[in-house]
């Protein structure tokens, strides 16, 4: 029975046992839940991404290679180096397989993930990996096979969900998605294991779709947004948009022709061109082309010519960015400015 105090009534044996077990011991040093997946930092410092015992999702839109991703992370999962650069398993030997359930896929896509997953591991015999198709199956019974299997193979340490939306009916009911994230919970508590999902997020902006969503964000360790870079779609961006531990940098990947992700670069905005930015040289060849076959131009010839050589040269500018340069070439001394406020006329030095 309790030590401590309750109201009238008969004590109940399940529940009086379930508070024995997760009564928090305040004078306890417990340690701290062991790492399924580590995330290479630009500092070469190895951040925490999933553990054992919680739960991380994996959003972004449609088209975003958030299932290339995914075989990235179970590559890294399963024993494979230096995924992307950044990934890095760390599941314990004795939790070092994982289950991965497709929800969404038919045999030949769902093949070809896997052969991705294969590959990425160097086409190494993979006997702590199996994935499976449940797109068939309808609700409850996916959600049982998910279960059975957890409890079936031995030895699991990671789960990935490939589709978490299909678990549902309505993505918006809020009961159904209080249920499936209450059954996740029950799921990496119970086994000891992660569970990573995969979920679509709103077509006008970067949150997770719906009640399931706006659950499982509350509750997910991790939480990773995978979207395309906008100057260059090939490239993908990772983002960590929520994480309980110190939360890893963005990086990119893209998808090569033998059509998997490498890691890569995070492209940089281009910065607007400034006359600071080009040496003198090209100052001089800039303003030769300018007035070729001109000894003396006036200011509105001078703004429009530079634009449009400027343009063909590096990038296109407006009539304020020209004469931005043209100050530019007046104050040293590269070209001479004469005549009146109102009329202007410009020469080569």
């Amino acid at each position: 029975m309790s030590k401590y105090k309750y109201m009238d009534g008969e004590p109940n044996p399940e529940i009086e046992d379930f508070i024995k077990t997760n009564t928090v011991d305040f004078t306890e040093n417990p340690p701290p839940p062991e790492a399924a997946l580590m995330i290479l930092n630009n500092n070469g410092k190895e951040i925490l991404f999933g553990s054992l015992g919680n739960v991380s999702m994996i959003i972004g839109k449609g088209k975003a290679k958030k299932t290339f991703f995914t075989t990235a992370v179970v590559a890294a999962a399963i024993g494979a180096e230096n995924t992307l650069g950044r990934l890095i398993g760390k599941l314990p030997e004795d939790k070092n397989n994982v289950l991965y359930f497709d929800t969404e896929q038919g045999k030949y896509h769902a093949t070809k993930t896997a052969n991705r997953i294969y590959r990425l591991n160097d086409k190494q015999d993979m006997p702590n990996f199996q994935m499976v198709m449940i797109k068939e199956l309808d609700i409850i019974k996916k959600k049982e096979y998910i279960e059975y299997m957890i409890r079936r193979r031995p030895n699991v340490g990671l789960v990935v969900i490939d589709g978490i939306r299909d678990l549902v009916n309505d993505i918006n009911n809020p009961e159904q998605a209080s249920i499936i994230k209450d059954w996740l919970l029950m799921l990496v508590a119970k086994f000891n294991i992660h569970i990573t999902v995969i979920l679509h997020t709103n077509k006008n902006d970067s949150n997770a779709r719906g009640h399931l969503g706006a659950e499982l964000v509350n509750k997910c360790e991790t939480v990773v947004l995978i979207e395309k870079d906008k100057k260059d779609e090939d490239i993908s961006i990772v983002k960590f948009e929520y994480t309980r531990n110190i939360s890893p940098d963005n990086f990119a990947f893209y998808i090569g022709m033998d059509e998997l992700p490498y890691g890569c670069d995070i492209p940089q905005p281009n910065k607007k061109l400034q006359p600071d930015h080009l040496d003198d040289n090209e100052h001089i060849e800039i303003i030769k082309t300018v007035f070729d076959g001109h000894d003396i131009l006036n200011k509105t010839q001078l703004i429009d010519k530079s634009m449009n050589t400027i343009e063909d040269r590096h990038e296109a500018i407006g009539k304020q960015k020209s004469r931005q340069f043209i100050d530019y070439w007046t104050n040293n001394n590269f070209i001479n400015d004469s005549g009146t406020a109102n009329n202007k006329k410009y020469s080569i030095y």
